[in-house]
């Protein structure tokens, strides 16, 4: 196994394994509300806390909206987790305009998602621009649900995205019959955002970063970004274990450290690390004064 090749970053990979299962988790709570609510269920006796709701229906609802609202800013933090991590050693953004603007946002995800959103879309993918303006709602929607008086609204621009009817229709069939314009209504009323709604947007955020990943993985200059890789490797003091192995030895550990940040011998981006003498003689080289 001489190449190694990037196809899915590891910052992906994290944010999926961390979010990845939300709407099976929203939905089985759902679905215990619901049960809850047609049967006459009671609390078990290992919950040491006092619970007598004497409105079990407005009980219900209420919880349903709070988790709805909740499961919103859980997957648009995810989205903001991401973008954060792309900006971190190993960069998985290189580009220098890209990565001034996203550092130039602070703590805004909005702007983070704006800065990603422009980088990209000059590749005039449809889909591209549907997803994100789906995604772009869901951020202004959980601004408003989580941060007092605020009173966002949806950009005109991305707006436009869903103002054509191919563009409805592609949604409609795409995201289980998701109604574009009782979506917007009800952004713009106030409302917390209904259960077809928040799963529409786990999906178009999770779509949205995949997009993303993989028009950063091939705009990648490879070899940088395997020597910010090494850096970490090498800052945490393991060069002298290093240089005192064989070069199999040291071609091991380069392949086990290249699979632990996301390379595998599936080749599908076509973004490698070929791993020869003369990569182990570069790696000497370079690191050979720590």
């Amino acid at each position: 196994m001489n190449k190694l090749y990037l196809n899915t970053s590891i910052k992906r990979k994290r944010i999926k394994k961390r979010f990845g299962q939300q709407n099976h988790y929203l939905i089985t709570t759902l679905v215990a509300l619901d049960s809850f609510e047609k049967l006459e269920i009671t609390k078990s006796e290992k919950f040491s806390t006092s619970w007598n709701p004497k409105d079990i229906p407005s009980s219900v609802k209420r919880s349903i909206k709070y988790i709805l609202d909740s499961a919103l800013v859980f997957i648009i933090d995810s989205l903001d987790a991401y973008l954060i991590e792309i900006n971190k050693k190993p960069f998985l953004i290189q580009d220098s305009k890209l990565k001034n603007d996203i550092d130039g946002s602070h703590r805004s995800v909005y702007e983070k998602f704006i800065s990603s959103y422009d980088n990209m879309k000059s590749e005039d993918n449809r889909e591209f621009s549907i997803i994100s303006s789906i995604v772009a709602l869901g951020i202004q929607w959980r601004n408003n649900i989580t941060h007092y008086g605020a009173h966002n609204e949806f950009d005109n621009i991305l707006c436009k995205n869903f103002d054509n009817e191919e563009n409805e229709k592609y949604i409609c069939e795409n995201f289980c019959g998701l109604k574009v314009k009782e979506m917007l209504n009800n952004f713009n009323a106030g409302n917390s955002p209904t259960f077809k709604e928040v799963t529409s947007i786990i999906r178009a955020v999770h779509k949205f970063i995949e997009m993303l990943d993989i028009y950063l993985i091939s705009k990648l200059d490879v070899n940088k970004y395997f020597y910010e890789i090494t850096d970490i490797y090498f800052e945490r003091g393991r060069w002298t274990q290093f240089n005192n192995l064989s070069d199999s030895r040291k071609k091991g550990i380069i392949v086990n450290l290249l699979e632990q940040n996301g390379f595998s011998a599936h080749d599908v981006n076509g973004q490698f690390i070929e791993i020869t003498e003369d990569l182990i003689n570069r790696i000497n080289k370079r690191y050979s004064d720590i």
